[in-house]
């Protein structure tokens, strides 16, 4: 049985790849997301073929939503990315689960209040949060850039806590799992447009395509186009879009424990792990009855 919290650990494992990628390329944001993303709908494309439409206009008015504020969360994380590496980007993930969590309890009012009516629940929750991001600061506290980069993360991590809900309620309007291929391929198409036409508007000298970007877009292209799917349906199934964040705020711990395997610069906490391990299982015992 596939559940919300199964697929989030699987993503906090494929959000390694997105946040640290580009600290090797170390390329200009705007046109890695747009080359990427564009890639993505690409092989996404025969949903159109094969996958029936969605009648609702809410469904695609979501999509293309969700995707154009992914574009600039993805600029800015690509950005912060090539300068400061993953660890420092996914700083941005505990406000932006707090935000999406008011967002959905502002949309779904009688859901959230009747979730956390129930003891088990409102204590898992309230103690999983306070974990996650306690962790999660401890995790990077005396980083000497994340000062530095405050101001671009505090705008990701609204413009990201407030794509979540987008995406849960558009896909409120689907009636069968193939809808998930046919969200990503909308989204995806959003967000690159949406790149393509703000970089355009940019007038700089600065060319669309380069062999590196092309290269760049293959690479992380396929990514996209799994994990968006798995993205999709995970806060589907979550009674709130804030824990498939939560659970995803492990590839802060998977990210060190790569650093230091490779020897590389990572100040790894056994605390600050622990913390974040506690919380997802705290988070996902509480919930198990929703």
């Amino acid at each position: 049985m596939i559940t919300w919290w199964s697929l989030s650990l699987f993503i906090s494992l494929g959000s390694c790849v997105f946040l640290n990628l580009n600290k090797k390329h170390k390329l200009e944001g705007l046109r890695a997301r747009a080359w990427s993303t564009m890639i993505a709908y690409i092989i996404l494309s025969p949903a159109l073929f094969l996958v029936p439409f969605p009648k609702d206009p809410a469904f695609y008015l979501c999509a293309f939503l969700g995707g154009t504020l992914m574009s600039f969360v993805g600029e800015i994380y690509f950005n912060l990315s090539a300068k400061y590496g993953g660890p420092v980007v996914s700083l941005a993930r505990p406000l932006s689960i707090i935000f999406a969590f008011f967002v959905w309890a502002f949309i779904e009012p009688f859901e959230t209040l009747e979730m956390l009516s129930r003891p088990i629940v409102l204590i898992g929750v309230l103690a999983s949060f306070t974990l996650a991001i306690w962790g999660q600061v401890r995790m990077v506290k005396d980083n000497v850039n994340v000062k530095q980069a405050l101001k671009f993360l505090t705008a990701a991590a609204f413009l990201g806590g407030l794509t979540a809900p987008v995406v849960k309620y558009g896909m409120s309007f689907t009636w069968e799992l193939s809808h998930i291929f046919l969200w990503s391929f909308f989204f995806h198409l959003a967000g690159s447009t949406m790149c393509f036409c703000r970089h355009a508007f940019k007038r700089n000298s600065q060319p669309l395509y380069t062999r590196e970007f092309m290269k760049f877009g293959l690479t992380l292209g396929p990514y996209h186009a799994s994990f968006g799917p798995m993205f999709a349906f995970a806060l589907f199934l979550a009674p709130n879009p804030a824990f498939v964040g939560l659970i995803s705020m492990l590839s802060t711990v998977w990210l060190m424990l790569y650093y230091a395997a490779r020897k590389d610069e990572a100040h790894i906490r056994p605390r600050s792990v622990t913390m974040l391990l506690s919380a997802a299982v705290i988070l996902i015992v509480s919930t198990k009855s929703l």
